[in-house]
């Protein structure tokens, strides 16, 4: 039975907007006595079509490693025409769930009378149930004319059995042009200032989409957090189309929209792959929310007052007692209730002198209710009171007398998890609880507290 995994991996577009692939056959369609056509091997694999575990189309190539011989078993194309000094993506998707065998990408490079020149090497797969990418990035020689384009691979010896199996489809070997960008994590085209030093340069850089926004998305590196974000702007391009959780690899040019830095005038955008785990969201304060280093960063705010309901164009502003923050509409169109208590989420946007939260959809934003107190309910009392604070062990919470029923106290670290969560019910009276901080690292933490249908929050210090 055909499975149907997912979609093609690499999307080249038309018309220049992306990179050109150079292989022929690169999804193995096509086939000739039993070969895909203009692929060759050696005599240590076995190349069979495959129509049970596809990427995409109707077939893929099966591979058997039989032999440890390592200098025996590619899968090429050779004599690519290329351009010494240009920058080449070297690459394939990859089904390879056999301890017994790895491969990966080697481009070997020849000058105009076919003398060999150098070769180049990428990263080892990886063993996975699911379909994977490897790739390379790699540069040609000054003198390059052609490359041979090989799939190698090896045996894993203390699990060798004798052979190991693996289906590829989708085969890339993308021309970048000249000069080769730079590849840069996003920290390091942040810069960690409010101007990138990469402007008007075209980079390569890697992470996961934490939100689309029409064309456009997020994109964010692990861990997460202070200068891992960018906003890639594709303006009238939609295709391919992505989604939160796609891993992938975008080449472009670095810009400065009125003091938001960019990927902008996209060269080339691979999806690595789907399903990826979304760095993020870290836990901040609203006022820490506005600084050039959570710009494109995915965060969140908890506990915050809409202290502003409409500061016009779809914006409002919550505050936690540090500071207001603006909430935009980008993604989700929202009217707040003006002194509710709300958790917001999503990336940072930077426009018009403003950092701006940007939730993606409806659930990114939680409404907790009023905070408003009835008529003779704890009137000019605390209603709790963290006793200790910093605290090492335990964490003492005292509750005023009027406070009964159920209490829920929970505790999250700066990226917004949640690594203690206490509920315990008052009977009335003055009442301690008592939160055991045990394992947990010194640090600065987050708690929220409900308690008779209100709601606190504060910061608390491990020793």
């Amino acid at each position: 039975m055909k499975k149907l995994l997912g979609l093609a991996i690499i999307a080249i577009l038309a018309g220049g907007a992306y990179a050109t692939n150079l292989l022929l056959n690169p999804g193995f369609e096509n086939w000739d006595s039993g070969a895909p056509e203009y692929w060759s091997n050696d005599d240590g694999i076995t190349v069979t079509q495959n129509s049970d575990t596809v990427l995409s189309g109707d077939y893929s190539a099966k591979i058997v490693l039989t032999t440890q011989n390592q200098s025996n078993a590619d899968f090429f194309q050779e004599y690519i025409p290329v351009t010494g000094g240009n920058m080449y993506t070297a690459g394939t998707s990859i089904f390879d769930n056999d301890s017994a065998g790895k491969a990966r990408i080697v481009v070997y490079w020849f000058a105009s009378d076919s003398s060999y020149l150098s070769g180049t090497y990428g990263s080892y797969s990886s063993d996975s149930p699911a379909w994977s990418v490897v790739l390379d990035t790699v540069v040609a020689p000054d003198g390059a004319a052609y490359a041979k384009f090989n799939i190698r691979f090896y045996d894993v010896a203390s699990f060798w059995d004798g052979d190991a199996e693996f289906f590829l489809d989708n085969a890339f070997f993308l021309e970048m042009g000249e000069p080769a960008p730079d590849t840069l994590t996003i920290m390091e085209i942040q810069g960690q200032t409010d101007t990138s030093p990469y402007e008007g340069q075209i980079v390569v850089t890697t992470g996961v989409i934490t939100g689309v926004f029409g064309n456009n998305f997020f994109l964010e590196e692990q861990p997460g957090g202070a200068w891992h974000g960018i906003y890639v702007y594709r303006g009238g391009v939609s295709d391919p189309a992505v989604s939160a959780g796609d891993s992938v690899l975008v080449t472009g040019t670095v810009s400065e929209y009125y003091g938001m830095t960019e990927i902008t005038n996209l060269v080339d955008l691979v999806i690595l792959s789907s399903g990826a785990a979304v760095p993020g969201p870290i836990l901040l304060a609203t006022n820490e929310v506005n600084d050039e280093a959570y710009e494109a960063v995915f965060v969140r705010v908890d506990n915050a007052q809409c202290t502003n309901d409409d500061l016009g164009y779809g914006e409002w502003e919550v505050d936690d007692g540090t500071g207001p923050v603006r909430i935009d509409d980008m993604g989700v169109p929202y009217t707040p209730v003006l002194g509710n208590l709300y958790m917001v989420q999503g990336p940072v946007m930077y426009s018009y002198g403003n950092y701006k939260i940007e939730p993606r959809t409806e659930t990114d934003i939680v409404d907790y209710g009023s905070t408003d107190v009835g008529e003779g309910e704890l009137k000019g009392e605390v209603a709790f009171k963290l006793v200790t604070n910093p605290a090492r062990g335990k964490a003492v919470f005292q509750f005023a007398p009027l406070v009964s029923g159920r209490v829920e106290i929970i505790l999250y670290d700066l990226t917004g998890k949640a690594v203690r969560i206490l509920r315990k019910d008052l009977k009335g009276g003055s009442s301690r609880v008592e939160m055991d901080l045990r394992g947990l690292p010194g640090g600065v933490y987050f708690y929220s507290v409900r308690a008779s249908g209100l709601t606190g929050r504060g910061k608390l210090s491990i020793m």
